[in-house]
């Protein structure tokens, strides 16, 4: 699951950063960089929320069916149950649009740290602007798009309430993307009330807890490792 919110969040977060860092006017910046930062602030419940009651019938009646019909003789994309919009598609999405904003002003603070003097000797050889930014400051600026990423797709995994309502908490490894799931925070959330006081099973939770954790620890420090490498440059 946190391997398709990246390939929804990243390409939209890593274009909307080029065109707020080399194309938008200062008034549209001004403007998109406050509305960017404001998804932000809107607590998960309501992303939930809004994902169960709104999108929930848009993938249900139109996404998964076009789906599963177009390219259902894909494993990855058959929909085990047709009658249902929850899945891994509806809180993939869900979830990139909350890790957005991290990934657009990460990206955008990396692109914004490209000297000047790279655009300008790219300008001097006859390159476009286009070319530049492919060939000069997404290049240049790869170490801080990754650690961006990283922290984005953190920021994913550790999201519980959204993913409660809209994966569909199905104990089974979800055979595509059209199907249903159950996540490890959701695991927690939903048994620790029933399980506080047993031994066994509240060591259990606290397992998934400790595994969780120790991932978490491991992906901050590869963002810290590539976020220091990127000053160096």
């Amino acid at each position: 699951m946190t391997g398709v919110t990246l390939l929804l969040a990243v390409p939209v977060s890593v274009f909307t950063a080029i065109f707020l860092s080399e194309f938008a006017p200062s008034r549209v910046a001004k403007v998109m960089r406050p509305m960017v930062e404001l998804l932000v602030g809107i607590p998960s419940v309501v992303y939930g929320i809004f994902g169960l009651f709104v999108l929930e019938n848009i993938f249900q009646d139109r996404i998964d069916p076009f789906l599963s019909g177009t390219l259902g003789f894909i494993p990855f994309f058959h929909d085990p149950s047709p009658n249902s919009g929850t899945g891994v598609l509806l809180a993939s999405t869900i979830l990139a649009v909350m890790i957005l904003p991290t990934i657009i002003a990460l990206s955008e603070d990396a692109m914004h740290a490209v000297p000047n003097e790279y655009k300008e000797a790219s300008f001097a050889l006859g390159a476009t602007h286009w070319e530049t930014i492919r060939r000069v400051v997404v290049p240049t600026a790869s170490g801080g798009i990754l650690a961006a990423t990283i922290l984005g797709m953190m920021r994913a995994m550790g999201e519980t309430m959204a993913i409660v309502m809209l994966l569909g908490n199905s104990q089974h490894i979800p055979s595509s993307v059209l199907d249903t799931g159950y996540a490890m925070t959701s695991k927690i959330l939903n048994d620790i009330g029933y399980y506080c006081a047993m031994d066994e099973p509240r060591s259990a939770l606290f397992g998934i807890a400790a595994v969780l954790f120790a991932m978490e620890i491991l992906f901050v420090a590869a963002a810290r490792k590539i976020g220091g490498n990127y000053e160096q440059m």
